[in-house]
């Protein structure tokens, strides 16, 4: 059961770790602090980002990743109901809240954890997942905040398990998971997110029934990630018409044709040169990157240890956060 360890846990607060970040050294007294000062059910604060030596777009592997809008510091109260409405529009309609609520730089307190155990009875990854769990604490929770500085490092395309889920650019495949709620099959990580909304809902009925979550959206994301997706050409085409059934639109006619196109480049053996060069191109404008192989960084570990010197030499501003 997911839940094993919270049951043999003895601490008030809980924060569970991904198996490929790594935590920043004031985040356990950043959340301590939040915690004493504000009783807090939810305490989170937000991430930068460490691309491995293996990510699928070249000019973007062993760098640090940090956004734009630099961290602020302050501390809010955070309105749940905002939060899980913006999880449900996929993509966010709203401008980007920071808030982002990734579970390893986030502390639960235990018996909110308890209180939606007894709701769900267990969550396990072949039905379920974190994004159940994150959407059912934030509905249940009376007090969450926020603090927007930086409390980890998340890694992108090391070796979590977390990169598995079929992606653009994803390497690796996941056995066939089952769908029940979604209206569609296809084995992309758009609708496994989907999924577990659904089943969220489903599970806190009364206290989610305002939050409508936006199929339609949703499945414009899932036709994107639908094109990707390695299939024989009978689970191709089945995984297509369900979706054309539902979305008869030329737009997915038009992503139907891409995606015979793309099986085509794949047999030829020519797609996965022509997609490195796309992705080579790709330029963010939300993102400050760093390269690190200057600083004789080659893993999350050693970015880690150098950050408060890379810093320091790059973005001399916050130094203060690391």
């Amino acid at each position: 059961s997911f839940f094993f360890g919270f049951r043999k846990s003895n601490g008030r607060y809980i924060i569970w770790m991904d198996d490929d970040n790594y935590l920043l050294p004031r985040e356990l007294s950043e959340l301590s602090q939040i915690i004493q000062t504000t009783g807090a059910d939810i305490a989170s604060g937000e991430n930068i980002h460490y691309t491995g030596m293996n990510h699928p777009i070249k000019n973007m592997r062993n760098s640090l990743i940090i956004r734009k809008r630099l961290f602020s510091g302050k501390l809010r109260k955070v309105d749940p109901a905002g939060v899980i409405k913006r999880i449900f529009d996929i993509p966010p309609k709203e401008k980007h809240d920071p808030a982002s609520f990734g579970f390893s730089h986030t502390a639960v307190k235990k018996e909110l954890i308890l209180k939606l155990l007894l709701r769900m009875k267990e969550i396990n990854f072949g039905s379920t997942g974190s994004h159940t769990l994150r959407v059912g604490l934030i509905a249940l929770a009376e007090k969450i905040y926020h603090k927007d500085s930086p409390f980890e490092i998340v890694a992108q395309f090391g070796t979590s398990m977390s990169d598995v889920w079929p992606r653009p650019f994803s390497k690796i495949n996941r056995q066939e998971f089952q769908f029940r709620l979604s209206p569609v099959t296809g084995n992309t990580y758009i609708n496994y997110r989907n999924e577990n909304h659904l089943l969220i809902k489903k599970i806190l009925k009364d206290e989610l029934a305002p939050f409508k979550i936006d199929t339609i959206n949703f499945l414009k994301t899932y036709r994107r990630e639908l094109m990707y997706l390695k299939l024989n050409i009978i689970d191709m085409l089945s995984k297509w018409f369900e979706l054309l059934r539902i979305l008869p639109e030329l737009k997915t006619f038009k992503y139907f044709f891409s995606a015979i196109l793309i099986k085509v480049l794949r047999a030829a053996g020519v797609f996965t040169m022509i997609q490195a060069m796309l992705n080579d191109s790709r330029k963010s404008k939300e993102q400050i990157i760093i390269r690190l192989d200057q600083y004789g960084v080659r893993n999350i570990q050693e970015c880690a240890e150098k950050l408060p010197e890379i810093i320091k030499e790059e973005i001399p501003i916050l130094s203060k956060f690391f």
